[in-house]
């Protein structure tokens, strides 16, 4: 399945806690990846991706592989937020460059 920020944004959105909202959904123009921000009681976030190749970044954020359908990604994604890790905190200084996307 080929995935864009309008197929992905509102399976996001329908696993999501009512104290949760997305914060910045991004796909590259280049890569096709997307990168997500979910923002959580207003002061934790976690981030993720979409894609179909491996991350080429030192930041290591998690890689959800294109590949897979809407079941799957639902799953993967609500696996992610709710059963792994902690969350971050938001900073002010990290808030902002995530606001101007």
């Amino acid at each position: 399945m080929v995935w864009t920020e309008e197929k992905l944004g509102p399976i996001i959105h329908s696993i999501l806690n009512p104290d949760e909202e997305v914060l910045s959904l991004y796909q590259s123009k280049t890569t096709k990846s997307i990168y997500g921000c979910i923002l959580w009681n207003s002061y934790y976030y976690k981030v993720f991706r979409v894609s179909n190749h491996p991350s080429q970044s030192t930041y290591k954020q998690p890689t959800f592989y294109d590949f897979h359908g809407e079941f799957y990604m639902k799953g993967a994604i609500r696996t992610y937020l709710y059963h792994t890790n902690s969350w971050y905190e938001l900073s002010k200084q990290g808030y902002y460059p995530m606001s101007l996307s």
